[in-house]
């Protein structure tokens, strides 16, 4: 059996009473900073990337989502909501309405105006008809093909603030079409 028998010598130990650094700042990362967050950018963040931030990103925003913008879904936008519109109700438009048409109006039908109804007299639905003018502005001389073609007075709409008090905007379907028409509620 052989035995063999190592020593160390004096002179190779390493003295590791001083963690700090080769910079003698005492915060263990090599910029001599003395900031003591360990990370070699000097500035005093605790994250590489020296922006100052505290996040990893670069950004410099803070937010970890890494678009500059400061709000964490990544989006670009700056509204914390994700849909990239820039404002905060969420529906993607970006008009601050929150019905997500495009216009700041709320009607939710995009054309800017606000919506009114198209006639105030519900009094000439399903009246019999031959053309529009029998039954009056906002009204249309409506086909409907059943076992019969008949045409009657009808309120066509597409949303329900186009329809009377008490009605609103229904669909309706006959053997070939469909279309939308106010209805009482």
């Amino acid at each position: 059996m052989i035995l063999l028998s190592l020593s160390a010598c004096g002179d190779d130990v390493v003295d590791s009473s001083d963690a700090s650094s080769s910079t003698g700042d005492g915060d263990g990362d090599p910029t001599g900073d003395g900031d003591g967050d360990g990370d070699p950018t000097g500035d005093g963040d605790g994250d590489p990337t020296g922006d100052g931030d505290g996040d990893p990103t670069g950004d410099g925003d803070g937010d970890m989502s890494g678009d500059g913008d400061g709000d964490p879904t990544g989006d670009g936008d700056g509204d914390p909501t994700g849909d990239g519109d820039g404002d905060p109700t969420g529906d993607g438009d970006g008009d601050m309405s929150g019905d997500g048409d495009g216009d700041p109006t709320g009607d939710g039908d995009g054309d800017g105006d606000a919506c009114v109804p198209l006639s105030d007299d519900p009094g000439n639905i399903g009246v019999e008809c031959n053309n529009d003018a029998e039954c009056g502005p906002g009204y249309t001389c409506h086909p409907f093909n059943g076992f019969v073609l008949q045409f009657t007075c009808q309120i066509l709409c597409s949303e329900d603030c186009e329809c009377p008090n008490n009605f609103s905007c229904n669909l309706m379907a006959d053997k070939i079409d469909q279309w939308m028409e106010c209805q009482p509620n």
